[in-house]
């Protein structure tokens, strides 16, 4: 809810003023504030029990945001040009605003089971917990690496992520609508990713989840390299079909994550898992905005930010 109300202050700030100052106060606010998806898991977890119960139940909610995903650049491209820009602004402070009133009505958050459920979670967050964490850690020599992966992993996409558009209006030279194209076809390719494309491979690998989180890391340097090298859109398109694969690395590196984790540390991993995405995805952010910027002022390759995602 919290989450809901801060996105509607940042768009309704974004529809009314486009000076510097406002978009940035509406943009820390929107960071603040947004959960990116680490509550809704959370809250998954803490009232599912058992590994096939919270995978249903997440791969459910990744149905939902990647058709959002999709829908919702194609649907905001086309609305740039109308109202001096500010199209894309007025309907998402209207979703925003409806996100709210069907949060504080009618979602389950706010029941007394899902308190005392969040309560529960948080409460292992106690310093007995954070120390059971750090045993599993060292008790489990491999789950440190997963750990390493994953960060490095949301390193590099948040990297780009985060300066995609702007990356593509200069690379490209694409408008809004172009760049919203783009967006919806790579939100749909993650969500045919983790429906069609991750079961497909985990039947040709025989399950072995390793080596399907080998194969989708490559896809997802192999991406990054072919997008900094595209000579123009359409091979970035290509580029981004032939190496959709790349979507499944998150799901299968966090599934890896739990399996190790003992069932009575699942809310304590979770929340640890949650922290460590936010902060590795939002300093990605930053050092991809700097390289961007440092490319058009002209000190670095424009393909700067991708390169740095390769690596990671």
């Amino acid at each position: 809810v919290t989450s809901s109300a801060a996105f509607a202050v940042e768009s309704a700030l974004m529809t009314l003023s486009q000076s510097p100052r406002a978009l940035g106060a509406a943009h820390v606010l929107g960071g603040l504030f947004h959960s990116g998806g680490a509550v809704e898991s959370n809250i998954i977890i803490s009232q599912r029990t058992g590994p096939a119960a919270r995978a249903t139940a997440c791969g459910r909610l990744i149905v939902a945001l990647g058709t959002a995903l999709a829908l919702g650049p194609m649907v905001s491209g086309g609305l740039t040009r109308l109202r001096d820009g500010v199209g894309p602004f007025m309907i998402a402070h209207v979703l925003a605003v409806q996100a709210l009133v069907v949060g504080m009505v009618w979602l389950p958050e706010h029941s007394g089971r899902t308190i005392r459920s969040a309560q529960s979670a948080l409460g292992q967050c106690s310093r007995q917990a954070r120390a059971q964490v750090w045993q599993t850690l060292a008790e489990t020599p491999c789950l440190p690496w997963y750990c390493v992966t994953l960060a490095l992993s949301c390193l590099g996409m948040g990297a780009f992520s985060a300066v995609s558009v702007l990356w593509m209006q200069a690379a490209f030279n694409w408008d809004g609508q172009d760049a919203g194209r783009f967006v919806a076809l790579g939100s749909g390719l993650q969500l045919m990713s983790q429906v069609i494309v991750l079961p497909c491979l985990m039947a040709v690998t025989g399950h072995c989840e390793s080596r399907v989180l080998l194969l989708c890391l490559s896809m997802n340097a192999l991406k990054f390299l072919a997008l900094a090298g595209a000579p123009d859109g359409r091979w970035a398109y290509v580029a981004l079909v032939l190496t959709a694969a790349g979507f499944g690395s998150t799901p299968v590196l966090s599934g890896l994550c739990s399996r190790h984790v003992p069932e009575s540390q699942q809310g304590s991993w979770s929340l640890l898992l949650s922290g460590l995405t936010t902060v590795a995805s939002a300093v990605g952010a930053l050092i991809g905005s700097r390289m961007l910027a440092a490319a058009l002022d002209g000190s670095l390759s424009l393909g700067a930010p991708l390169l740095f995602g390769a690596a990671c």
